[in-house]
């Protein structure tokens, strides 16, 4: 607790606090957002702070990335210099317009969330049944659809996972997530060229042991033996009191390795 209430009060140059603030404009404008939004809310706060607000209303909000008048001037010279032309939407009903799809998509996400907290009580048929209500709500959600395969994958039932995990690669093939659990099911089903490319790239989106033993396996099952007994000795070594990093080392004995 102390080490975090360090780490918060800490100070920050007066170029670290410029950075946050110039990728925030970047992102406005990429957005299509008018800029100077960003410096119409940093003046709300200036005439607040300068009309004399209560500490502790602003406290919260300033706790990491102070305020100050230069701060503000340095994102008006910003926008000036960097984005002299940009334009875009501000106000209530051009922000209720973009995130309209997001409220449609809250009680899914509401029921997502309703299925993890049943995981994380091991209530896994219930989060089942709650995940296939979210998904029949917002069927093109990638968190909701690999939450569902992956459940399903802890209740032993890959053959149901499978539909699931695929159509989450296929939405978004950017989650690690989904790509390892196709892999796994797709290890299973003795499908293991496929495996491995879907292992492979998960790898490659996110190094996890779980996802390198797998991946150790297919090449293993395909024959690649020197990829295998690398990628095994991977595991042992970052997991080696752990169950897959004895297996990995386990393995790794039986391969000569």
């Amino acid at each position: 607790g102390q080490l975090s209430a360090t780490l918060l009060d800490r100070s920050y140059s007066r170029e670290q606090e410029r950075e946050p603030d110039r990728l925030g404009i970047d992102y406005l404008v990429r957005g299509g957002y008018d800029p100077q939004g960003a410096v119409q809310l940093q003046e709300i706060f200036y005439r607040q702070i300068e009309g004399g607000a209560a500490p502790s209303k602003l406290a919260g909000i300033f706790r990491t990335h102070p305020f100050s008048k230069e701060r503000m001037q340095d994102n008006r010279d910003y926008i000036r210099n960097r984005h002299p032309q940009a334009g875009g939407s501000s106000g209530r009903e051009p922000y209720q317009l973009a995130t309209a799809g997001l409220r449609e998509r809250q009680g899914a996400y509401a029921l997502y969330d309703q299925a993890r907290q049943l995981e994380g009580k091991g209530e896994t048929r219930q989060a089942i049944a709650a995940y296939l209500q979210a998904a029949a709500a917002a069927p093109e959600e990638y968190l909701i659809l690999t939450g569902l395969g992956m459940a399903y994958l802890r209740a032993e039932e890959p053959a149901a996972a499978r539909p699931h995990l695929a159509r989450a690669v296929q939405v978004n093939g950017q989650f690690y997530l989904s790509r390892m659990g196709l892999g796994y099911v797709l290890l299973q089903q003795k499908e293991t060229a496929r495996a491995v490319v879907e292992l492979e790239k998960s790898m490659q989106l996110y190094p996890t042991v779980q996802g390198g033993y797998l991946l150790a396996e297919g090449y293993d099952q395909s024959g690649q033996r020197q990829k295998a007994v690398e990628l095994y000795r991977a595991v042992a070594t970052a997991d080696p009191d752990g169950k897959l990093g004895q297996a990995a080392a386990a393995r790794l004995k039986a391969l000569g390795g």
